[in-house]
């Protein structure tokens, strides 16, 4: 199971016990947590006047379910409100989403804040916290959050948070097969069950789940998610039979995703496009089903829907000349050179001149179709100078051919690089005859070597 799947896991987990705090003591927390509760239940009561804005954070909640993070977020930056308690939840909705992007220093930065500093407010959020310390590799200090938010929130969790106790084992044992193998399976509930599964997945031991599961009772096959987690695990084992065997009749975004995979690797691109378009309509941030269907999507010469695809990439700062490329790619195949020129100038800034090789290509294209040559000729000679051999060429393509970008406009067909084979050339009909200026008539030169033939003979 991949970091994506855990955190959107976590995220449902968390959406039923949420918002935060700076770290408390037990004792603290037990002397404040009866001041706290009914200071917020008055605030609950004073809400009746804010109908209107109750409205909004239900719809944004539902877009932040739905995996619409990026018009979330928007809305709550714009939304404006006096009542305290709906300013809590506007912020740990930031937070959530914050979290599920990735980005959980700013998750940690809101659920820090004053406004989260009551008791009842910590025991909402700390698992948000507990989380995000460990996927910021800050092992001890998630160590000891979660020590105290397990003494506050245990009542609450109906396994016990075996799914954070594993994750917090995981991350501070050497021997990490234990959490797998000393699992009692016949004396678990189903939720225990899956997230068995689950952390079976995360630590790539299907083999181990899979041999644990002979002989187990046929009552453990009808739930549908346990079958899907089966599915995915034996996917992972190579074994598609199986795989499909366990999906069929399930209705999830996952099972699209596995699917998808299946057909993918036996080269079936527009079958498998079908399933990863088909996870995108169950799960809008399938992120999994975007990084799947952009190759295809160019493979399958679908360049606007590839554009669309790439701007559903997370805009990580690490990830921009990345995606800025994709989208910048996509916009030439789609004629679009005054937008692949906006983001070629954009990546040009990003990288301070130092373009890759791909990207110069681009750029020198892009200029030519814009009847940009010196633009053209700056951007094929850094092509040319990184060993690209068609780049150079362009250079004295142009010399000889001024209006070159004319004759490449000219709407001629010319061959995909496959039908470039010497049988094809073969089979081409005769090809119209170059016109060319005749300086010297050959008969001449004839007429000349007989007679010279003749005077010397």
């Amino acid at each position: 199971m991949n970091i994506q799947n855990i955190k959107i896991f976590i995220f449902i987990f968390i959406i039923f016990l949420s918002n935060a705090s700076n770290v408390y003591s037990e004792s603290l927390l037990e002397e404040e947590i009866n001041e706290d509760a009914a200071a917020e239940e008055l605030d609950k009561k004073n809400l009746s006047s804010y109908g209107q804005e109750l409205k909004i954070l239900i719809e944004i909640k539902t877009k932040i379910i739905n995996g619409n993070l990026s018009d979330a977020q928007q809305d709550l930056l714009k939304f404006k409100t006096r009542a305290r308690m709906l300013n809590v939840v506007r912020y740990k909705y930031l937070a959530i989403i914050h979290f599920i992007k990735g980005e959980y220093e700013s998750a940690l930065n809101i659920l820090r804040s004053s406004i989260f500093l009551s008791s009842v407010q910590y025991k909402k959020n700390c698992l948000i916290i507990v989380q995000s310390l460990m996927f910021l590799h800050r092992i001890e200090e998630a160590q000891k959050e979660f020590s105290i938010c397990y003494r506050n929130t245990h009542q609450y969790s109906i396994n016990d948070f075996l799914w954070v106790k594993s994750l917090i084992s995981f991350i501070s044992i050497e021997k990490k097969d234990s959490l797998i193998k000393d699992f009692d399976l016949n004396a678990s509930t189903d939720e225990e069950l899956k997230i068995w599964l689950k952390l079976g997945l995360y630590l790539n031991r299907e083999e181990i789940i899979v041999s644990a599961l002979e002989g187990v009772h046929d009552d453990f096959y009808k739930d549908k998610k346990i079958r899907e987690l089966l599915g995915f695990m034996y996917y992972r084992l190579k074994d598609k039979k199986m795989a499909q065997n366990f999906l069929d009749g399930i209705n999830s975004a996952n099972r699209e995703n596995i699917l998808g995979n299946i057909v993918l690797e036996d080269k079936k691109f527009e079958i498998a496009y079908g399933y990863f378009q088909l996870a995108l309509k169950k799960k809008i941030n399938s992120l999994n089903a975007v990084e799947r269907a952009v190759p295809l999507a160019w493979i399958l010469k679908k360049w606007e829907e590839g554009q669309l695809l790439t701007k559903k990439l997370p805009k990580k700062i690490e990830k921009r000349v990345e995606r800025l490329s994709l989208l910048t790619a996509f916009d030439v195949r789609r004629g679009n050179f005054k937008e692949a020129k906006e983001n070629l100038i954009k990546l040009e800034g990003i990288l301070n001149g130092s373009l890759p090789r791909e990207i110069n290509i681009l750029f020198a294209y892009t200029s030519l179709m814009l009847d940009d040559y010196d633009r053209f000729r700056k951007y094929s000679e850094m092509a040319c100078r990184q060993y690209d051999a068609l780049a150079c060429t362009n250079i004295l393509s142009y010399l000889l051919w001024p209006d070159l970008n004319k004759m490449i406009k000219g709407g001629k067909t010319s061959y995909e690089d496959s039908e470039i084979t010497m049988e094809n050339i073969k089979k081409t009909p005769e090809l119209d005859k170059l016109d060319e200026d005749v300086f010297i008539n050959q008969q001449d030169i004839e007429e000349l070597d007989n007679k010279l033939f003749q005077l010397k003979f």
